[in-house]
């Protein structure tokens, strides 16, 4: 299950090489290209940013403009681990591989997806309802279909019911970054909350895990944003574009 500081990216790389297929494909790859996080060709930090959809709302809303889709659930290939030493709590990694038809554009397409879960707490909404783990993590990953995997027709797939849309709470707009500080003076201690409440520990977790600070560091860039998660990235990322993040700042 989703929460509201769950992360989402798509990362698209659709080109082909026939121009036949190319016209069927602009009329479903157009949804996957203009949200595509794919780090190889968005080098725009600030693109890199509003690519990464934050909370349930904003991704849902964002699941429901990709188009509608097929799955061959027989031929998905799942690979799941536990990571270590990432903290008391056990995160779960979720691998998934498969390709799916498109009955608008008639084409298949290949895609891997990639979760990281944490258990759900006993006392959340999402335990409450059945669900027992919460969603950290979400990477879609799109491509064009490999041709040495047979095709999908369409009366050898399930179809996925889209989910009804939901009103949106769009992400925040163009803000005034708060950048980091610089590191304190050496022997100085940086002083921490010696023990977080629950939202600003997962914040901080989320935060050091997308950007390997060091938690004293990502502490500061929280509270220096008002423990807004997206204000704290987004200084990160404008602070990192300009090297301006020093290597004692990050975990190695």
């Amino acid at each position: 299950m989703y929460t509201d500081t769950s992360l989402f990216s798509v990362s698209a790389n659709l080109f082909v090489k026939h121009r036949t297929q190319r016209m069927a494909q602009d009329q479903g790859s157009s949804a996957y290209k203009a949200q595509s996080r794919n780090l190889v060709f968005v080098k725009d930090a600030a693109k890199r940013v509003s690519t990464l959809q934050q909370g349930r709302i904003n991704i849902i809303h964002l699941l429901n403009t990709f188009p509608q889709t097929k799955h061959h659930f027989e031929d998905v290939r799942v690979d799941a681990f536990i990571m270590k030493d990432l903290g008391s709590t056990p995160i779960c990694c979720i691998n998934m591989h498969g390709y799916y038809w498109e009955p608008n554009t008639q084409m298949n397409r290949s895609f891997d997806r990639t979760f990281l879960l944490v258990p759900a707490p006993s006392n959340s909404t999402a335990s409450s309802q059945g669900f027992p783990a919460l969603i950290l993590n979400d990477q879609l990953h799109v491509r064009q279909y490999g041709a040495s995997l047979p095709p999908v027709h369409q009366d050898q797939v399930q179809q996925i019911q889209a989910p009804q849309p939901v009103g949106v709470t769009p992400l925040s707009s163009p803000i005034t970054l708060v950048p980091i500080t610089s590191p304190p003076m050496l022997g100085q201690p940086v002083q921490l909350f010696p023990q977080l409440e629950t939202g600003k520990q997962q914040l901080l977790d989320n935060l050091r895990f997308v950007t390997k600070m060091k938690p004293e560091f990502a502490q500061q860039a929280l509270e220096q944003n008002n423990w807004i998660y997206e204000k704290a990235l987004e200084a990160f990322m404008s602070l990192k574009a300009n090297n301006q993040i020093s290597p004692n700042m990050l975990d190695h």
